[in-house]
């Protein structure tokens, strides 16, 4: 069923047709299972770990951990202006060459012995090589990692073979072209993150953005009235390698829903409406300040149906991405597994610009109080399901159609271990 006619755009299926209605929860909690993961998930996957402007100048780099598959990585961007990833470990007896999270060096150079690198993973000097009888300076070059980009996000792949099984625009594919520009071009400014580590397996924290059917519930004080669960668009893509899901969140028609009420709105929130675009309470096309919102100049981007109800699109970037693209901003989640049972989250706000006035910067804060309590209302259950899970309290769980974006989550997970 195509979802338009844009040869760039990709088939979609049907919710109901995706996936199963009951979940096994071991999956959740099975070493075993979290074991298969490592090597057909984490391993071939591409990784969205950082954004091309944290490596802006020639010298840059940045380190990452990723603890899943115990593997140290670099990313710099060369003198000749190049992004490349490489393992950082030096490759004289293993020992990690940066310890900095972030920063810039001509060259990198390991405190061990001394040992130093080119930004392009070559060997530069070997301290007393005369003592080595036998120094290929070839084979000891830095490890490379498969590296791409997109929208201005970088993507790692940690696949051993010579090219990974997909290329990452293969990954993406039913991303649409111009959201990929409008991520790139832009001047996107990091505004906020938050870190935390959860007791729970990693799918329980993408699963809890995948739908909008706890809004009116769990968020009852906060956005709740907000989304109409009856009518958020669940689109599947189960033949695409790396995007199982898009959910495009709409406000609730009033003529179509004779049970709606008004979301509470505080007259800090009402104040923000007015004053911004940051909002999910507005649907203003245009900042306070009168400027046109920076998406409206990629057609195609962001609400691809026009659709007045609109509020924002969410993809599920398969293994461990939300993203949330809005008219004026995007957020992300990352999730980062440690065990079968405890897993890193992250959350990340950008903007575009700096605020032109005091409305505007008062919204960008309103916006980022008010969300701080939505997402901490999204983590209230995670670790209570797992150890529900784990104490055998449960064994299926199921999940309805309007809860879509989990059950083709999970079964893109399913796909590729491997089960039936």
């Amino acid at each position: 069923m195509p979802e338009t006619n844009n040869p760039h755009h990709v088939d979609w299926t049907p919710i109901r047709d995706v996936g199963k209605a009951e979940i096994p929860v071991s999956r959740y909690v099975s070493e075993d299972y979290y074991n298969r993961e490592q090597d057909r998930i984490w391993e071939r996957s591409w990784l969205m770990i950082g954004r091309e402007s944290d490596v802006s100048k020639p010298g840059d780099f940045f380190t990452f951990y990723l603890h899943v598959l115990s593997t140290l990585v670099i990313v710099t961007r060369g003198k000749d202006g190049q992004l490349r990833a490489f393992h950082n470990v030096c490759q004289h007896r293993g020992a990690q060459l940066k310890h900095e999270n972030c920063g810039s060096a001509k060259y990198l150079t390991c405190n061990f012995h001394g040992w130093v690198y080119d930004l392009d993973g070559s060997i530069r000097d070997v301290p007393q090589s005369e003592q080595f009888e036998k120094l290929d300076y070839d084979k000891r070059k830095l490890k490379p990692i498969h590296l791409d980009t997109w929208g201005g996000f970088i993507f790692i792949n940690l696949d051993p073979a010579d090219e990974p099984e997909h290329t990452l625009a293969q990954w993406l594919s039913p991303m649409p072209d111009p959201l990929g520009e409008y991520f790139a071009k832009e001047n996107w400014i990091w505004r906020v993150g938050w870190k935390g580590i959860f007791d729970a397996n990693w799918k329980i924290m993408i699963d809890v953005q995948l739908e909008g059917y706890h809004v009116n519930a769990l968020h009852s004080k906060t956005i709740g009235g907000v989304f109409g669960p009856d009518q958020l668009r669940n689109l599947s893509f189960p033949d695409m390698p790396g995007m199982p899901t898009k959910l495009e969140f709409l406000r609730p028609d009033v003529s179509k829903d004779k049970n709606f009420r008004v979301p509470i709105q505080t007259p800090v929130m009402r104040a923000a409406v007015e004053c911004g675009a940051t909002s999910p309470f507005t649907d203003k096309d245009a900042s306070s300040s009168g400027i046109p919102l920076r998406a409206n100049h990629y057609p195609g981007a962001i609400n691809r149906r026009d659709d007045p109800l609109w509020i924002f699109d969410d993809y599920q970037i398969f293994p461990n991405v939300v993203m949330m693209a809005q008219t004026d901003h995007m957020w992300l989640q990352r999730v980062w597994p440690i065990s079968p049972h405890r897993t890193a989250w992250e959350f990340e706000w950008y903007f575009i610009d700096w605020p032109k006035n005091f409305g505007e910067w008062f919204a960008w804060e309103q916006a980022y109080c008010h969300f701080r309590d939505v997402t901490t209302q999204d983590m209230v259950n995670v670790e209570g399901m797992q150890k529900a899970f784990r104490a055998g309290s449960i064994d299926t769980m199921i999940v309805s159609d309007i809860e879509g974006g989990v059950r083709a989550f999970q079964d893109k997970v399913t796909q590729v271990i491997g089960e039936k």
